[in-house]
């Protein structure tokens, strides 16, 4: 997909998925732009991007790039308009997908690479790409995980993290509302926590 700019998202997304991003999720026309969401409806588009034959199939759908803290495009995931069901969660479908075999990584949006060296500049980390842009559009340097779990690999936290520095850094956790009542999202919050606790030093 060419460069996306705030003149051109129009053309690059569909309306609904317009109204996704700028409506639902609040995110500003800058923000939209810099990452580059755009609407894909070529199963062929798909596949270029590394889905396998049964994802390339889900189309139409909102193809979001993820930059990693080199700030390079590592991986896009698709948020399907018509997405499969979860095979291991019944009753559930899978909202987000991302290419098949592919690891996890922290996703640092343009904005936040700007700020990520700088100690001074405080943190946010939730969870998804929206979140993540939402927070971006009212100017904090936000940075995301795909899911409240998605900050590990093999049951270790991210190689990522050894490239931000954090001590005596004001680092954020912004999960979702409903922590206190998920038992799974407040025990992923705590341990997050506490192992970016370990990083910034706090006593």
């Amino acid at each position: 997909m060419a460069n996306i700019t705030t003149k051109t998202i129009k053309e690059a997304l569909d309306e609904q998925h317009l109204e996704m991003l700028r409506g639902e999720s609040n995110i500003s026309e800058d923000v939209i732009a810099a990452r580059g969401y755009y609407t894909e409806h070529d199963p062929e588009g798909l596949a270029k991007l590394g889905f396998d034959d049964n994802q390339k199939t889900l189309v139409p759908a909102l193809v979001i790039p993820v930059r990693a803290v080199t700030g390079e495009v590592v991986l896009h995931r698709i948020r399907p308009d018509d997405p499969r069901p979860n095979p291991y969660k019944p009753g559930k479908v899978n909202k987000y997908e991302m290419p098949t075999g592919t690891q996890n990584v922290l996703d640092i949006p343009p904005f936040t690479l700007n700020y990520l060296q700088e100690v001074a500049y405080p943190l946010w980390f939730t969870e998804g790409e929206r979140k993540v842009d939402a927070l971006v559009s009212q100017g904090l340097a936000a940075i995301g995980v795909f899911g409240v779990w998605s900050w590990k690999r093999g049951g270790l936290p991210l190689p990522d993290f050894d490239r931000i520095p954090m001590i005596g850094r004001d680092i954020n956790i912004l999960f979702d509302s409903d922590t206190e009542e998920n038992t799974n999202i407040r025990q992923a919050l705590t341990c997050l926590a506490r192992y970016i606790k370990g990083r910034v030093g706090d006593a």
